[in-house]
């Protein structure tokens, strides 16, 4: 009963987004699996907005959105995760 859920929020697209990037920095390992499965179902629409996540304060978020990225290939991360190594 997971999945169709997890289609359901990938479903609202780029919209979600921006809410799905702000809990990058849970603790929790289900909630982190889960967010990179719905930002990954999302793909390219999510970018721009992980690629302002690698520029957060937060080391957490920032490792998170870095993760995520590994799952939807896109060129336009590879300026930001250089600048962040």
């Amino acid at each position: 009963m997971v999945e169709p859920t997890l289609d359901d929020m990938a479903a609202l697209g780029e919209a979600a987004a921006p809410y799905l990037i702000e809990k990058l920095n849970t603790r929790d390992a289900r909630e982190r699996v889960t967010l990179r499965k719905i930002l990954e179902k999302i793909g390219k629409p999510a970018v721009p907005y992980l690629n302002e996540a690698l520029l957060a304060d937060d080391s957490l978020t920032v490792a998170r959105a870095a993760l995520v990225l590994t799952y939807i290939p896109d060129e336009s991360s590879v300026e930001n995760l250089i600048r962040v190594a």
